[in-house]
């Protein structure tokens, strides 16, 4: 009877470490994607641009 009570608790304790294992892993995959809009979502707001200055010249000789 005593092994029986021992059994059914740790099935019960491995039942609740599979939840908050399961729970875990969905609130892993929840931050992740949360994070993945947080650093789009300004660049989906602004219109970025970029200005291109020409510093200098590169010029290239062939040695004969």
């Amino acid at each position: 009877l005593r092994l029986l009570a021992m059994e059914k608790q740790i099935n019960q304790l491995r039942r609740e470490y599979m939840s908050k294992q399961a729970n875990q892993f969905f609130d892993a995959m929840r931050l992740a994607l949360e994070l993945e809009e947080q650093v789009t979502a300004p660049s989906e707001k602004e219109k970025l641009t970029a200005k291109v200055v020409r510093e200098f010249v590169i010029k290239l000789e062939a040695a004969q």
